[in-house]
């Protein structure tokens, strides 16, 4: 997250309704670092577009990321192919 635009003024055209749920809520984050954007799980998962932008679930993200590309680079270097077919019904 590095700043692309540097604006030198900012014009709001129209108003949006608040989140469904919060991304981040540095208040609770103080008290207790583990419920950083905790939300009901209805309105998480039909904005699930929104939950997947809360740090822990970008973490979680990352490591499986990590986690799945050391097993696909260890089996590459063993001769092993990722084959990927089409489900035959």
């Amino acid at each position: 997250g590095e700043v692309e635009v540097l604006a030198s003024r900012v014009d709001i055209l129209s108003k949006t309704r608040p989140l469904p749920f919060p991304i981040i809520d540095p208040p609770a984050a103080a008290k207790n670092p583990e419920t950083v954007g905790q939300a009901d799980d209805n309105p998480r998962l039909r904005h699930r577009f929104l939950d997947l932008r809360r740090p822990p679930l970008q973490a979680n993200m990352v490591a499986r990321h990590r986690a799945a590309l050391r097993v696909r680079n260890y089996l590459d270097e063993r001769g092993f192919l990722e084959i990927e077919t089409p489900m035959l019904t």
